[in-house]
């Protein structure tokens, strides 16, 4: 009596697992791209500085390595989570 109830047990566990790999979601395709700074012609430094200035007054300026533009760091807080931003910033290039 129990082999004949193992046979149909294990054909509902075979069916239920190849039910769960059916609906599987397969991942990324392709290789990833990376983001590409966002190029502004209406924004000047000292409007970026007072954009950055009202969301953090205590924002932090330092020069980049190459010394030809500037990161701005700056901590956002909002609805209870805390944003550490970091903002680049090369002449018209953010």
């Amino acid at each position: 009596m129990k082999r004949y109830l193992i046979v149909p047990a294990l054909a509902l566990v075979a069916v239920a697992c190849l039910s769960v790999a059916a609906y599987a979601q397969t991942g990324p395709t392709g290789p990833g791209t990376d983001p590409k700074p966002t190029t502004t012609t209406g924004m000047s430094e000292q409007s970026l500085e007072a954009a950055i200035r009202a969301l953090d007054p205590n924002f932090k300026v330092s020069p980049t390595t190459d010394g030809k533009g500037k990161i701005y760091t700056l901590k956002v807080a909002r609805d209870g989570w805390t944003y550490d931003l970091k903002i680049e910033s090369f002449q018209d290039v953010i």
